[in-house]
């Protein structure tokens, strides 16, 4: 059960009009069936008006003078009303916000309503829904890792190779290798995978800056990356020579390997 930063026994319910349906105090939950409302409860109607036909889900979220009171919840099935039931003894304004999200789960509408708390404890509100003119969509999943033999990575994301190597030249610049040419890299948010075209296992990685980087790991592999295709490309020199997509290998000058 999950408690607000208020430890207030907020509760949502479904689709609940002339009943109310109960919920368990000290919890804040969303429930699923209906019964009677308890009158030692304050409980509130919300009913859900002009809300776009593609929602499929509604985050419900709540705070009781400013200071958060229920952590977000979903309700999906009917979509046009739910309950909000909290202690009689609960006072003050309670603000619900109400965000619409369609089956992408793009954010496709908002509202919110307010409530002054007290006598006599038993509320129906509306909450209208302004539907937005662009949809707000999360960004975009980084492409699955796949094996030769089409196995993909589903949990952890990006990837769940061990990394053996990893380089960094500021916070907003890490890479990182490990087995199956594994070849990862840091932008100062979150990391993504780059393909290395090759399954060797990859063991050091140094970066002189975020457009040129060097990978090199078992079966004298030694890849250089270069930023203009954003890929990285197999070299056909050893150290000290020169590769036709490599140019010239120099020495590490700066920047903290781990």
């Amino acid at each position: 059960m999950r408690r607000s930063s208020l430890a207030l026994p907020l509760s949502l319910s479904r689709g609940a009009v002339a009943a109310l349906c109960p919920a368990s105090v000290g919890a804040a939950l969303l429930l699923h069936g209906c019964g009677s409302a308890d009158p030692a409860d304050i409980a509130i109607v919300v009913q859900v008006q002009s809300l776009t036909s593609t929602a499929s889900k509604l985050v419900v979220g709540a705070t009781l003078d400013s200071k958060q009171a229920l952590q977000t919840q979903d309700v999906v099935g009917d979509l046009s009303r739910f309950g909000v039931r909290l202690p009689l003894t609960t006072t003050g304004s309670l603000a619900l916000s109400v965000n619409a999200y369609d089956s992408a789960q793009c954010k496709v509408a908002q509202g919110s309503v307010s409530v002054t708390l007290g006598a006599p404890y038993q509320f129906q509100v509306t909450v209208p829904m302004q539907t937005l003119s662009t949809r707000e969509c999360p960004p975009p999943s980084d492409p699955p890792t796949c094996t030769a033999g089409s196995f993909c990575w589903v949990n952890p994301l990006p990837q769940g190779n061990a990394y053996l190597g990893v380089w960094s030249n500021s916070a907003s610049d890490g890479w990182a290798v490990g087995p199956l040419g594994t070849i990862a890299r840091y932008n100062g948010t979150s990391w993504s995978l780059i393909k290395s075209g090759v399954t060797s296992t990859l063991r050091s990685v140094w970066a002189a800056s975020p457009t040129d980087a060097w990978a090199v790991g078992d079966d004298g592999t030694i890849l250089h990356y270069n930023a203009a295709p954003k890929i990285f490309r197999r070299c056909l020199a050893l150290i000290g020579g020169r590769g036709s997509d490599c140019g010239s290998i120099r020495q590490p000058i700066g920047g903290c390997a781990a």
